[in-house]
């Protein structure tokens, strides 16, 4: 399907999208370090990217990954069905953007771990783990 609107016209209405504090889904999360201890981290830190939680102890950047508009989304849809235009160019771009955003983080000393949200009920344990063993690593 073509798109109604022209590039710039897209872009100034794309630009208006927020998707800061997502606070049910990273509610989620902040249950599960407390649950597990792991404390010291902060909310949306002014780094690449916008991390949903940051240690800057040890310099980790947590990103809560929803399944919209992510190539999580792919495993979402049945054999057989193929993503419209918009749904893969939206796709291709975050992923793009993700890449950046990481190798910014990365070059100024930070880790970066990605946790995507229909993965958290079941590897809630190993996320915690995982986490916990790099603040202790530094």
């Amino acid at each position: 399907m073509k798109d109604i609107w022209n590039k710039g016209k897209r872009s100034e209405l794309m630009s208006l999208v927020r998707s800061r504090a997502n606070k049910s889904t990273e509610l989620v999360l902040m249950k599960l370090f407390r649950t597990e201890g792991i404390t010291g981290w902060r909310r949306h830190l002014r780094l690449p990217g916008t991390p949903d939680f940051a240690f800057r102890a040890p310099l980790l950047a947590i990103f809560w990954m929803g399944v919209f508009g992510t190539s999580a989304l792919r495993t979402e849809l049945s054999p057989g069905t193929t993503l419209p235009f918009g749904a893969r160019s939206l796709m291709a771009m975050l992923s793009v953007r993700d890449r950046t955003v990481n190798r910014e983080l990365r070059k100024a000393g930070w880790r970066v771990i990605r946790i995507w949200e229909h993965d958290l009920p079941k590897q809630g344990k190993y996320w915690a783990r995982r986490i916990k063993r790099l603040l202790v690593e530094g």
